[in-house]
């Protein structure tokens, strides 16, 4: 049953609570995404050269994965917001429902893709030797998480 403000055609005011309240998760999510490949970072600092090389190299290849996420939430979410406006709950809950689905079937294409051409994609990276083989394994594991 579509909302009163929805059946008027009238729309509630945006207040600051209200925008705080969808800016925020936004906010803490790209901080939290660009947070681990800090901490990789620092977590590496003792392991040589090498390992930091290889961190460093990943993190183009991180933020090309974090772009199919991006794909994902740029398109569902004008459709969630228009259900939502629209008072559609059902269409709304069918909206989130698919998105979910789809977000997750491209995580494991996306992830089986990069366990299976870690290898390859360090070669395409332009490395070699240890940092080559350190960053086929990193990417294995960032795979696997």
């Amino acid at each position: 049953m579509p909302s009163s403000a929805a059946s008027t055609g009238t729309m509630a005011p945006v207040t600051a609570r209200s925008l705080l309240a969808l800016a925020l998760p936004a906010a803490a999510s790209a901080v939290l995404n660009s947070a681990f490949r800090v901490i990789d970072q620092v977590s590496v600092q003792w392991l040589g050269t090498p390992a930091q090389a290889a961190i460093g190299s990943c993190t183009f290849v991180a933020i090309l994965l974090f772009a199919f996420f991006a794909l994902t939430s740029a398109g569902a979410g004008p459709i969630i917001a228009r259900r939502s406006g629209a008072g559609d709950v059902e269409g709304r809950r069918v909206a989130l429902g698919n998105s979910l689905v789809g977000a997750t079937l491209i995580g494991i294409l996306v992830f089986a893709g990069l366990a299976l051409s870690a290898g390859p994609v360090a070669g395409w990276l332009g490395l070699d030797g240890a940092t080559a083989s350190l960053t086929t394994t990193y990417l294995r594991w960032l795979a696997l998480a």
